[in-house]
C-alpha cells in the first residue's frame, strides 16, 4: 500500500476522532528523537485488522485526558528492520497494530498487543502519560 492509500485507510478508521496524530510514512527511531513522550502505533499499512485496531485504541484514547506534552505518532514500519530488531519488540511485532511508549529519546515500554486497551491503559499510568 502506497503512502497516499494507507493515509485515506487511516482516516477513514479515525473519521470523528478530535485526537491529533502525526503519521510518518517511513518511521525509524532516529526520526522520533523530536518527541518527548509519544504513545506510537506500529502499522503495518496491509493489514486490515491491525488498521481495524487502530480505531479501537483511537476510541479509547478519547475518553482520557493525556498530558499536553504527549503525541499520538502512526508509525509505518513495513521494511524498516530498527522497531523488529529492537530488543523490547523483537518477536512481538505481529501486525496488530502493537504500540509502545516513547519518552525521553528511547523506547519505555514493551509493545502492548494489538487490541489489548487493559495494557495501553496500564501503560499510560505506569508511564505517567495522563493528567
Amino acid at each position: 500500500m502506497n503512502e497516499n492509500s494507507c493515509t485515506i485507510a487511516i482516516e477513514q478508521y479515525l473519521k470523528g476522532t478530535k485526537l491529533s496524530y502525526v503519521y510518518l510514512h517511513e518511521a525509524t527511531l532516529s526520526g522520533l528523537r523530536k518527541y518527548e513522550s509519544a504513545i506510537c502505533f506500529l502499522l503495518a499499512s496491509w493489514s486490515a485488522p491491525g488498521i481495524a485496531s487502530l480505531g479501537l485504541y483511537f476510541d479509547f484514547l478519547s475518553q482520557v485526558e493525556l498530558k499536553p506534552n504527549v503525541s499520538l505518532l502512526i508509525l509505518n514500519t513495513d521494511g524498516i528492520p530498527e522497531f523488529y530488531d529492537h530488543p523490547l519488540l523483537k518477536g512481538r511485532i505481529h501486525g496488530w497494530c502493537e504500540s509502545f511508549i516513547w519518552q525521553g529519546g528511547e523506547i519505555k515500554s514493551e509493545n502492548c498487543a494489538g487490541r489489548s486497551l487493559e495494557r495501553l491503559s496500564a501503560y499510560l499510568h505506569e508511564n505517567s502519560l495522563l493528567k
